[in-house]
């Protein structure tokens, strides 16, 4: 037998199945790969929306906060008043996201709006308590 012969019917098929293989693992790492990416983006570009909406309900409310604010306390009320404009404001924007989703809408934009809320509130606070003392 030549060398020619063996590899052409034994060598090579071995190769290009191998080849194969290793391509087919690539590909199957590389698409979870961008799966997880697209997740992740997908994820911040959420949370981008719900701190949007923060502050975008803040800026409406302006009035009405300085209103909630004359006496230099935010009540329950008012921050639940708040908390609903922003979760109302923020779902309409999450539901037309291409390619988000969340089993739980609803508590996870609430969990970002707990989280980001005091952050918003407190310097607007401070303002206030500052501009009209």
């Amino acid at each position: 037998m030549e060398f020619k012969t063996v590899f052409i019917q034994y060598i090579a098929p071995a190769l290009l199945t191998l080849l194969g293989s290793i391509f087919v693992v690539l590909g199957k790492v590389a698409i979870s790969y961008v799966k997880s990416r697209f997740k992740q983006l997908n994820h911040f570009k959420g949370d981008s929306i719900v701190m949007e909406s923060t502050i975008q309900s803040i800026d409406e409310m302006e009035d009405e906060m300085q209103i909630a604010l004359s006496d230099g306390k935010l009540n329950k009320d008012d921050l639940i008043s708040f908390k609903k404009r922003i979760t109302s404001l923020a779902e309409s924007k999450l539901k037309n996201l291409y390619g988000f989703y969340k089993s739980d809408l609803i508590g996870w934009i609430n969990e970002r709006v707990d989280i980001a809320l005091p952050k918003f509130i407190s310097p607007r606070i401070k303002a206030f308590v500052s501009k009209n003392l």
